[in-house]
């Protein structure tokens, strides 16, 4: 009798136990906003003071305060968000940059996509009620209003304006990915919450491993689909010198996602260093199938020509790269492009060239 008594009380403090795990579960994501994301970073040992607090603060009761009284006067929903956005840049006098720590970006007065849709979620979905979703693409996060028949609208908060789903897809989507609900489909509280364990991870040292391995755990746990954290992970042991596990983790994503050009190129860096001239070049021309617009691919295929000693190929990837980063006006990028491509050179026709470009203004 007292050893069924005893089974009893224990099964009792079990069931107890997991409701109060659901309870708190279920709590955290009814009210999960970006003051969670500023206590979630306090947690994991980074700094925030009192001015980022009262400063966020500021800010969400602003936008609450304006949508409030725009939807008064039966202002339309993408109006209200672009009142908002003139609130953020104009008023708060924020701007766009990557960020991989929400404190910092509020003591800096700089905001990346994430936050910024985080911003706009907080307030329209959490304080409001609106029908909000926040959504991915390949490198990048946006929201969508979802209006009672079905249809919808995507907001890009970076630009303040409403984007149709092609302007998302000129990055390339693999079908598997879309499938998964990777990309361009609303994701859950805690898909959030693993963006910002990879965003503190992104903030950490490849020198602290054990941290960012952690950080990529905890992500991982809470969206297995967060292919950007296996993307920390293997370019952590890239740096790290343990090539094989950073091969391990870009081949992960691939099977996720068969189209992922940032693991086509890291894999080509791998293989480079490891010396397979064959598998380094086969995955540059995977990810410039995938996708043709990034700089840093071809630079990574030139100085792989040149080693091969293939200079006509590595001068026409050179200046691919040079005209993509022309275009992109950033001229930071572009110096050290030149630089660290000159310094490799081994051709002089191709190190006269690089001599010329250095004449362009900076």
């Amino acid at each position: 009798m007292d050893q069924k008594r005893t089974n009893t009380y224990i099964v009792a403090l079990l069931l107890a136990f997991w409701l109060m795990v659901f309870s708190l579960l279920a709590g955290a994501q009814e009210s999960y906003d970006a003051k969670k994301i500023l206590d979630l970073e306090v947690q994991n040992g980074f700094s925030c003071g009192k001015e980022e607090y009262l400063l966020l603060e500021e800010l969400l009761n602003a936008m609450e305060s304006m949508a409030k009284e725009l939807e008064g006067k039966n202002v339309k929903s993408s109006v209200i968000m672009d009142s908002l956005f003139m609130l953020i840049y104009r008023d708060f006098q924020f701007e766009i940059h990557p960020e991989a720590l929400l404190s910092n970006g509020l003591k800096e007065h700089r905001l990346d996509c994430n936050y910024l849709s985080l911003l706009y979620f907080s307030v329209l979905k959490g304080r409001l009620n609106w029908d909000l979703s926040i959504i991915r693409s390949p490198g990048h996060m946006f929201i969508r209003y979802n209006y009672s028949d079905g249809s919808y609208f995507n907001y890009e908060t970076t630009e303040g304006k409403i984007e149709d789903d092609k302007y998302y897809h000129q990055k390339p989507m693999s079908k598997q990915s879309l499938q998964h609900g990777i990309y361009m489909s609303p994701v859950s509280d805690s898909v959030c919450l693993a963006t910002s364990y990879l965003e503190m991870a992104n903030a950490v040292s490849d020198t602290n491993s054990g941290k960012v391995r952690n950080l990529c755990s905890d992500a991982i746990a809470l969206d297995p689909m967060c292919l950007p954290a296996y993307l920390r992970l293997g370019n952590m042991y890239y740096n790290n010198g343990k090539l094989k596990l950073a091969v391990e983790c870009y081949n992960q994503i691939l099977e996720c996602d068969s189209l992922n050009y940032y693991a086509y190129n890291n894999l080509g860096i791998v293989y480079s260093v490891l010396g397979d001239r064959q598998l380094a070049m086969k995955n540059y021309g995977r990810a410039l199938m995938a996708y043709s617009g990034d700089p840093s691919i071809y630079l990574n295929r030139s100085l792989e020509q040149m080693v091969l000693g293939n200079f006509e190929e590595a001068y026409t990837d050179f200046y691919k790269a040079y005209e993509l980063l022309e275009k992109s006006e950033n001229l930071t990028e572009m110096y050290i492009l030149m630089k660290l491509t000159e310094d490799a050179m081994i051709s002089q026709r191709f190190c006269s060239e690089c001599r010329v470009l250095k004449n362009v203004s900076l």
